[in-house]
């Protein structure tokens, strides 16, 4: 297997991705009820055919949400058109 190919047996769920299509990228009351412990909720704040901000979110043990820091490598495609792109959002 090269380094670029993925082994399907050790692929697990880090996380899951949702919109706000009318508010913040922010976790809300049904965010904090459905959220599991130690999975990443990567939430897209979207109005209209526009994105607007992305964030990352961690449900802790107390019950409250942290935010975590997003890192983009590699290519990143957007709107069809592919961008390659590094770079970090805290």
């Amino acid at each position: 297997m090269s380094s670029l190919e993925i082994d399907p047996a050790t692929l697990e769920v880090v996380g899951y991705h949702h919109s706000h299509p009318v508010g913040p990228a922010v976790p809300g009351a049904t965010d904090r009820t459905d959220a599991w412990p130690g999975v990443s909720y990567l939430i897209v704040s979207a109005s209209g055919t526009s994105t607007g901000e992305v964030r990352s979110w961690r449900l802790r043990a107390g019950g409250s949400f942290a935010e975590e820091e997003i890192r983009v490598q590699g290519e990143v495609r957007v709107q069809g058109e592919v961008r390659v792109e590094s770079g970090v959002r805290s």
